[in-house]
């Protein structure tokens, strides 16, 4: 529950300049889902790539950290991504939160695609102890 209280506040906290915002993910996972599940045109293509290339960072991120965390007995499970996950799912996790969770234009263009990353995958892949709060 703790956990939860402080993504909500680290995602909306600081508003930050950041060089890939909130709002370029935003319109990126849309290419991406499109650039998966259907037919794409370049567009969908240039700017769908760049939604999967940040998820996937982001993911493999994730994960060399945890691993990284069990070596120094460290507990560390912001969110539990499944060994089989698919790129889509995550896709589509990003912009779930983000049809759920509305921000203004202004606010979604200076978060940072982080933190909606964080909140959006903490959400959707919840660690079992975590849903038991």
């Amino acid at each position: 529950m703790r956990l939860a209280l402080v993504l909500s506040l680290a995602v909306f906290a600081g508003v930050a300049n950041a060089a890939y915002s909130a709002h370029d993910l935003h319109g990126d996972c849309k290419h991406a889902e499109v650039l998966l599940a259907e037919k794409p045109d370049m567009l969908d293509a240039m700017a769908g790539a760049r939604c999967l290339g940040y998820l996937q960072g982001f993911a493999d991120g994730h994960g060399i950290t945890e691993t990284l965390a069990k070596r120094v007995d460290i507990e560390f499970s912001v969110f539990c991504l499944p060994q089989d996950i698919d790129i889509l799912r995550l896709v589509r996790a990003v912009l779930l939160y983000l049809s759920r969770n509305p921000l203004p234009p202004e606010t979604l263009a200076a978060v940072s695609a982080d933190r909606i990353t964080i909140a959006a995958l903490s959400r959707a892949f919840a660690c079992a102890d975590e849903r038991d709060d």
